[in-house]
């Protein structure tokens, strides 16, 4: 009876995760929130935090300066000055798909949003790096500085730890072989 129990459960948990996988949507995941109501969504204050210098705004037709329009970011993933907001991203480490397809489909609204908003899985990129990511892990695309990808490689299982996610061990695995940890 309990090894029928075991079998039923595993059924069940990879039929759902398998479910996750066809029924993805980004909207799934509330993010650009703007929390404290200042105008100003994640993304812009995670822009204006990390900036090395103030940031400037565009000015809005109602006179609130809510979008960042430029300041001074390293980029996260290659040793590279970035100064344009709009030509940069917000990444998430782990992306949503992967979170989703892990079992975040199975979160709360209110926990998806956490995660989509959450400081440590977000960092600052080049837009075409954002969409040469995309989606994929450290396993299949990865910074190729080493420094770089080290850094990427330990933030993506903090992450991953913080929410309980899987690591696989080809990750764990390859953070050894590159000497990350």
């Amino acid at each position: 009876m309990k090894t029928l129990f075991l079998a039923l459960s595993f059924l069940l948990i990879h039929s759902t995760l398998a479910l996750a996988k066809t029924n993805y949507d980004r909207k799934h995941f509330k993010h650009w929130v703007d929390n404290d109501k200042d105008c100003r969504d994640k993304r812009a204050e995670v822009l204006k935090d990390r900036s090395l210098i103030d940031v400037t705004y565009k000015v809005r037709k109602n006179g609130k300066r809510c979008v960042v329009a430029s300041g001074k970011w390293n980029d996260y993933y290659y040793p590279e000055i970035l100064t344009d907001a709009s030509k940069i991203d917000i990444d998430h480490i782990v992306p949503l798909k992967h979170a989703w397809d892990l079992g975040a489909n199975l979160w709360s609204a209110k926990k998806r949003e956490i995660f989509a908003n959450d400081p440590l899985n977000l960092v600052i990129t080049n837009r075409s790096y954002n969409r040469q990511k995309g989606a994929q892990t450290p396993l299949s695309w990865s910074p190729s500085n080493r420094e770089y990808y080290c850094k990427y490689l330990n933030d993506w299982i903090k992450v991953k730890r913080k929410y309980k996610f899987t690591i696989s061990t080809e990750i764990l695995k390859y953070q050894k072989e590159a000497h990350c940890i």
